[in-house]
């Protein structure tokens, strides 16, 4: 007897579509009406409406493995937990405006201990008092932290080599996040930090910015650009920070300073540093720093203050609009050439301490020489001089 033909191709279609659906099926329910994209580990689900979803975030992390990813959906927010991501993983919020975690005001909102993890999608609220944070990676590396927004911290983003004897917080991204409202630093690297990369975050209405802060002189070679830093009371910090790199970044409208910088062979370059107190501050350990290429405008004390420091380059600036240019006060042998000084109530000013100035534009230079006076010894008054001014104002190339 022959066998029926439809049959046979009925029974060879449905057993391709076995095997396709059990290539597709996750081995944890999901919510099938919102679609993820695919993963190379397993997924996780926690809250949505399907059915083997967790409803803690820690409780689906404490039963993932190492390359797994956990998907959080906003359908359960707010999560009122404080979560531990010590295995590597990627945790995903369905929507960073939706998707809450919450610590109701007790420690660490997300405390990540290993490498190579992530964090994405979260509002991330309420953490505790100091020195608690929205999220505070610990001595861990290759790192990521972004499409997050975090409000009300104490301190909002941190990476903290410095919890472990030896540790070291390297390689680590944190980019495309907003931090809003936080009592302290929006972005801290603290001790143990290199080779982090900052950028694209906006960080607004914070008691500090962002700061890159040592004890020990070991944060070094991070990057810091093209963040929007507004309306904090202070911009940007480097303290006791070497070979960073700042650049890009719009910097403005901060209650004290735009730039706070205490270290050495650190490059501040191309910078939007406008309406300040302070445009850039430069402390007393602070040598071999290059400051170039940045429009410093609309500072109503100082656009550059040097404090005690010396051997600095300070050149191809715009410096406009400020109450004062550039101040220094005992400092000596910085560099000081090629600048463009327009419309400051006073274009510079010092005490105490010799400077090189050299080839700047001053736009009420009336002599050959421009004279730039000052005080010496506290009480004298004294003058030093540019002995090359520039006739015309100078076109910076690559300046925005």
């Amino acid at each position: 007897m022959k066998k029926n033909p439809l049959i046979g191709k009925g029974l060879a279609v449905g057993i391709i579509l076995l095997f396709v659906g059990t290539c597709i099926v996750p081995v944890i329910a999901q919510d099938t009406e919102k679609p993820l994209p695919s993963s190379r580990g397993n997924w996780l689900y926690v809250g949505g409406s399907g059915p083997g979803n967790y409803t803690k975030i820690q409780d689906a992390i404490d039963n993932a493995s190492k390359g797994d990813t956990v998907f959080v959906y906003d359908d359960s927010s707010p999560y009122y937990e404080n979560i531990k991501i010590n295995k590597k993983i990627d945790l995903i919020g369905e929507d960073k405006i939706s998707t809450t975690i919450d610590s109701n005001h007790i420690g660490n909102v997300a405390t990540i201990t290993a490498s190579y993890s992530s964090i994405s999608g979260f509002r991330i609220i309420n953490g505790g008092i100091v020195p608690d944070y929205g999220i505070r990676v610990e001595s861990a590396r290759n790192c990521s932290i972004f499409n997050n927004i975090l409000e009300n911290n104490a301190f909002g983003i941190c990476l903290d080599g410095w919890n472990v004897p030896g540790g070291m917080c390297i390689d680590n991204l944190i980019f495309n996040n907003t931090v809003r409202n936080s009592k302290h630093a929006a972005i801290r690297l603290y001790d143990g930090c290199s080779g982090n990369q900052v950028f694209r975050n906006t960080v607004t209405e914070n008691g500090d910015g962002i700061e890159i802060l040592s004890t020990s002189n070991d944060c070094f070679e991070n990057n810091i650009f093209e963040n929007n830093v507004k309306n904090n009371r202070e911009g940007i910090a480097l303290v006791n920070s070497h070979n960073n790199n700042i650049s890009r970044n719009n910097i403005s409208n901060n209650s004290y300073y735009g730039i706070w910088l205490d270290g050495v062979t650190n490059i501040i370059i191309d910078n939007i540093i406008k309406g300040n107190k302070l445009g850039i501050i430069i402390m007393g350990h602070s040598r071999n720093n290059l400051i170039t290429k940045n429009n410093i405008t609309d500072s109503t004390k100082y656009g550059i203050s040097l404090e005690e420091n010396k051997e600095n380059v300070i050149s191809w600036n715009n410096i406009k609009n400020n109450f004062i240019g550039i101040r220094h006060w005992m400092s000596n042998n910085n560099e000081i050439t090629y600048n463009i000084f327009v419309n400051n109530m006073i274009n510079a000013y010092f005490i105490n301490g010799k400077n090189i100035w050299d080839s700047n534009y001053w736009d009420n230079l009336k002599l050959i020489v421009k004279p730039i006076f000052g005080i010496r010894f506290l009480i004298l008054p004294w003058v030093q001089f540019d002995w090359h001014p520039a006739k015309q104002p100078y076109d910076i190339p690559g300046m925005r």
